[in-house]
């Protein structure tokens, strides 16, 4: 792996993310390339991560490594994949990160280029517990998934999935996070305000987490879960709270579908 080199088109979050999570990694690529366009984020970057990369405002030397993340919001990827096209080596592989554009359009205006992987990351990949369905078009050689697996490893667990399920995979995995941390911050603040101390709610919070999801997915059914806390506190919101989730996550999913 050290020996293989890495560009990011895009320097944003998620490119911030897989550079956090592969810093502390010895054997990671010693050869990084991030490019963007914004000289604030670029500013950032050599701020946060110094020597371990080299920024540039250039895409084409991003397009140029021998593994090239495309880390655009989806709206951006038409004009920036005609500007890199001529640039991408060969023998490279291409890992798109957006949801919305298939290998098949990718590949089209990437020029007929087929080395193509697509990734739904996932935020906690930034402590190497991230959640990333990968697809794999039957045009990558296993040779190439053995060297993908291992860089995929440093953000956490990457499954093979079927490309035409990424999107849904972007609604549940790649923001699931944000439809629980504002929740579990309120949990840890409340805890606070009852007395609970810093140390106390690191470890009750995690385990009952922890314990939710498992009784969730053990032998339980959904009602007898469900059933075994008597007292609902907020109960009377449910289904409220509900009714949100499925109008905007249903909306965005439509939006996002290809």
């Amino acid at each position: 792996m050290k020996d293989k080199t890495i560009g990011f088109i895009g320097g944003g979050r998620i490119a911030r993310i897989f550079l956090d999570a592969m810093k502390p990694h010895k054997e990671r690529p010693q050869n990084i390339v991030v490019c963007d366009t914004d000289p604030r984020v670029r500013g950032q970057l050599e701020a946060r991560f110094g020597s371990m990369i080299l920024v540039c405002d250039d895409h084409a030397a991003a397009a140029e490594q021998d593994i090239v993340f495309i880390a655009l919001h989806p709206p951006l990827i038409p004009e920036i994949m005609g500007q890199i096209k001529r640039h991408v080596q060969q023998n490279a592989v291409v890992v798109s990160l957006a949801p919305k554009w298939t290998v098949t359009r990718l590949s089209d205006l990437l020029g007929g280029f087929s080395r193509i992987v697509r990734m739904l990351p996932n935020a906690p990949s930034v402590i190497h517990k991230g959640y990333n369905p990968v697809f794999y078009p039957p045009g990558i050689k296993e040779e190439d998934r053995i060297l993908l697996r291992e860089l995929f490893g440093y953000f956490g667990e990457s499954p093979e999935v079927e490309e035409t399920k990424i999107e849904g995979y972007a609604i549940i995995t790649g923001m699931g996070p944000t439809y629980l941390w504002f929740q579990l911050y309120e949990l840890l603040h409340l805890g606070q305000s009852f007395g609970l101390s810093e140390k106390e709610l690191s470890d009750a919070l995690p385990a009952m987490v922890k314990g939710t999801v498992d009784t969730m997915f053990g032998e339980y059914s959904r009602e007898e879960v469900l059933d075994l806390i008597p007292v609902k506190p907020i109960g009377e919101h449910e289904a409220e709270w509900t009714g949100v989730y499925r109008e905007k996550l249903t909306a965005l999913y439509a939006k996002i579908k290809p």
